[in-house]
């Protein structure tokens, strides 16, 4: 299974004292073995977590809160979605077994200034995921940055670059 050669390549590279992370996918089948996925990854030598896209901040800080109860206690990277336009909402959800959260791709894809308002949904995001004061699973690590935003290259790093500024 793809599974098992994942778990051999993380324990192969991490043997040769290699840093690893490794990718999970909460929101695809099956659900309910997603934080056992990461355990055994983290076992095999994971170094890192980047977990792709399951709705939203709540969904994912769930998700952080049964990888800790599956004894996971490496670091988590979560995903925040860089969302400013139809085409970069399209772009993002062609991803298969990403889910995003509805009610945020609506309120930038119905904005007055899509940007503006995705630019300030990542910031949230990022926060949501990020604070510690939550008691709705443990903190994630860091952000994943994803997806890409405007269209326009000096636009995409202006809008990167002021979610950074904005986190901090």
């Amino acid at each position: 299974s793809f599974g098992l050669d994942s778990q051999m390549l993380v324990a192969l590279a991490s043997e040769r004292d290699l840093k690893v992370s490794v990718a999970e996918s909460p929101a695809s089948p099956p659900v309910l073995d997603r934080p056992l996925r990461v355990s055994n990854k983290a076992h095999s030598g994971a170094d890192a977590v980047v977990v792709n896209h399951a709705g939203s901040a709540d969904d994912l800080r769930r998700f952080s809160q049964q990888c800790a109860a599956a004894g996971v206690s490496i670091p988590l990277i979560g995903p925040v979605p860089l969302i400013a336009d139809q085409d970069s909402a399209r772009r993002l959800t062609q991803f298969p077994g990403l889910a995003l959260d509805a009610s945020l791709v609506a309120a930038v894809l119905h904005s007055p200034d899509p940007a503006a308002e995705g630019r300030q949904r990542a910031v949230d995001f990022g926060r949501a995921l990020l604070d510690p004061g939550r008691k709705d699973g443990r903190p994630f690590s860091g952000l994943n940055l994803s997806g890409l935003g405007p269209a326009d290259p000096r636009a995409r790093a202006d809008f990167v670059i002021d979610i950074i500024d904005a986190l901090g």
